[in-house]
């Protein structure tokens, strides 16, 4: 007769035994995000992406944008996407899902100010 030990060791070899017939193994994963500077072009809403462009790539870039993603302002304060202009600078960090750019953050830029410099000229002329 056996006993509640013997059974119980039994199962443990059984149980191990099942786990690495059938390939019972855990997975390591690596991502890696890749940051990019850009110009925003578009919103697109509808497909939950956003067309960059950016001086390393001449031709617009779309990115995915999901419910995860965070978007804020330079200070790290939250912003919408639907608060983003046209033209905005942003920094975007995301990662490659097969052939999609996914979001994880986006953080628009302040504009950069353009600085006009003028120079006026006064004459003056007295009468004798």
């Amino acid at each position: 007769m056996k006993t509640p030990s013997s059974i119980s060791r039994l199962l443990v070899v059984v149980c191990a035994a099942l786990l690495s017939a059938t390939g019972y193994a855990q997975e390591s994963v690596t991502t890696t995000t890749i940051t990019q500077d850009g110009i925003v072009q578009q919103i697109v809403p509808a497909s939950s992406e956003i067309v960059v462009t950016s001086p390393a790539s001449p031709e617009p870039v779309r990115y995915s944008f999901t419910k995860t993603t965070t978007f804020v302002d330079a200070q790290g304060n939250a912003v919408t996407y639907e608060s983003i202009q046209p033209n905005a600078p942003a920094r975007i960090y995301y990662t490659r899902v097969g052939d999609r750019l996914v979001v994880s953050k986006f953080v628009v830029q302040p504009a950069t100010p353009v600085i006009e410099e003028t120079t006026t000229t006064t004459t003056t002329t007295t009468e004798d």
